[in-house]
């Protein structure tokens, strides 16, 4: 039994490393065929004529950062997994990064005819965490809240402290739902909803396990609250000791 545990984890350290090594080849060239897209799109060269030419730089440009979002995504969890994601762990404003992750999403969700908001008070603490996983974290909330809400919904972003310190950050949608047999699935990789509405929709189905991985590196709990028709929360908690300033504010 010890041997197939030994034999288990060092297959799943190989097919880490091979998608981390893959990752890292597809990235290249990717980055030389986005670059060269904005360079066309800016028409540094000249004029793009006839016209219809424009439009298919701006369909290589879109295809472009979105393969490069999955490939980053693979190979984040490729580290996750071979324990190899080393967090950089600053005070980070919560509030700042949320509103800028905000401003990142709002086209897709005006695309969409949603409305994007972050209702973040002015008291919000800082926390101590990787700033880089905690964006990452919320782009992958907001974009899949906005990915699975039909026109005319919402998709808020809030936090609060809990009775005991912590911090919660919080987004919530008014989309489709996530059937509660379904709910474990989405935050195991490559698993995506077998609900037809979710077929429709591009993705690796490594966006909710991403925002699990990355919040177990940094001790806090992930919670998924859904009903099927009315919206999804998905709520990440930071344990009080990544809350120093509101600790700070108990003890006075």
């Amino acid at each position: 039994l010890e041997r197939e545990r030994q034999r288990a984890e060092e297959a799943n350290l190989a097919k880490s490393q091979f998608l981390a090594t893959m990752s890292h080849e597809l990235r290249t060239p990717l980055n030389a065929i986005i670059g060269f897209s904005e360079v066309m799109q800016c028409e540094t060269f000249g004029e793009l004529s006839p016209a219809p030419y424009r439009g298919y730089v701006d369909d290589i440009h879109k295809s472009g950062h979105h393969l490069l979002s999955v490939i980053n995504d693979v190979l984040d969890m490729s580290k996750i997994e071979a324990g190899r994601f080393d967090l950089n762990e600053t005070v980070i404003d919560i509030e700042e990064i949320a509103r800028d992750v905000a401003a990142l999403c709002l086209p897709l969700a005006e695309k969409g005819e949603l409305s994007l908001a972050v209702e973040i008070p002015e008291t919000q603490p800082w926390i101590l965490a990787d700033e880089r996983a905690v964006h990452q974290m919320l782009i992958n909330l907001i974009s899949n809240a906005i990915k699975f809400t039909p026109p005319l919904g919402s998709v808020i972003v809030t936090t609060n402290l809990t009775p005991d310190g912590g911090t919660r950050i919080t987004v919530a949608d008014t989309g489709f739902g996530i059937p509660e047999k379904e709910i474990e699935n989405v935050t195991k990789s490559f698993v995506q909803s077998s609900e037809p509405v979710n077929k429709k929709h591009q993705g690796t189905g490594l966006g909710l396990p991403i925002v699990k991985a990355l919040a177990e590196l940094h001790g806090a709990d992930v919670l998924i609250d859904s009903t099927v028709g009315f919206g999804t929360r998905v709520s990440i908690t930071f344990p009080a000791k990544r809350t120093p300033s509101a600790r700070t504010a108990t003890a006075g």
